[in-house]
C-alpha cells in the first residue's frame, strides 16, 4: 500500500523555477521517511542539498570546475558568505549523515529522519 502526503513540507520549491526542479525529488524524500526508510532518506537529503549548492554556484557565477566535490563547493559558499554561517553548517551536517548512510552500515532513528527531513 502506497502512502500519499496531503500536503508536503516542501511546496515552497515549487515556487520558482530554480528550485523546482527539486520538489519532486523532496517529495520522494518524504515519503522514504513516511516508510522508514531512513537510510535512503538520507541519501536523497544529501543528494537534493548538492544540488542546490549548485544553483547557488551558478547563480553566483563560481568559478569552480563542473566536477568540483561538494565539500568544495560548501567551503567557497562558506567562505564566499553566500549563505549564512548557520545555513552552511545544516549543510555540512546534511553531507555528513548523507555520506556515513551511503557508505556505513547504520541503522538511522526515526529522530535522526525527521531531524534532516
Amino acid at each position: 500500500m502506497q502512502t500519499v502526503i496531503a500536503k508536503s513540507n516542501f511546496d515552497f520549491l515549487k515556487l520558482d523555477l530554480d528550485t523546482d526542479v527539486f520538489f519532486q525529488r523532496a517529495q520522494i524524500v518524504e515519503m522514504q521517511y513516511v516508510d522508514r526508510q531512513f537510510e535512503s532518506e538520507l541519501m536523497g537529503i544529501r543528494k537534493i542539498a548538492e544540488n542546490i549548492v549548485k544553483v547557488i554556484d551558478d547563480l553566483k557565477y563560481s568559478t569552480l570546475d563542473d566536477r568540483a566535490l561538494f565539500h568544495d563547493r560548501l567551503i567557497e559558499l562558506r567562505d564566499k558568505k553566500w549563505a549564512p554561517k548557520e545555513v552552511v553548517d545544516v549543510l555540512f551536517m546534511l553531507k555528513k549523515y548523507g555520506n556515513a548512510s551511503a557508505h556505513d552500515f547504520v541503522d538511522y532513528t526515526q529522530e535522526e529522519g525527521l531531524l534532516l527531513c
